[in-house]
């Protein structure tokens, strides 16, 4: 019996359901989310750059960065898992009926 098989029927025997996400989702990532806010500060002083000052600017940008921000990406992301397992948007396995649900 394989591994995968083992698992569903001990998840089945707990009445649980497996959601299956997709593989990959910026908004289920908040670290996706800071490199865009670094990015875009980065961007908006954007110059020609030579080796020092793009180090410099790197770096300013990463002191525009603060803790709260950490606290709404993670929000964020929790916000859009949730809404999209309301809405039923990712595949899901029945576990009783052993079939894919949409």
């Amino acid at each position: 019996m394989s591994g995968s098989l083992i698992r569903r029927k001990s998840v089945k025997s707990q009445d649980h359901q497996i959601f299956f996400i997709p593989p990959y989702s910026q908004q289920l990532n908040p670290i996706e989310l800071q490199f865009s806010k670094w990015n875009s500060v980065i961007m908006s002083g954007m110059s020609i750059f030579d080796e020092n000052t793009l180090f410099s600017t790197i770096y300013t940008a990463s002191t525009q960065i603060f803790v709260t921000d950490y606290g709404g990406w993670i929000r964020e992301s929790t916000r859009f898992a949730s809404t999209a397992l309301q809405r039923k948007s990712f595949y899901s396995w029945d576990i009783l009926n052993e079939k894919w649900c949409i």
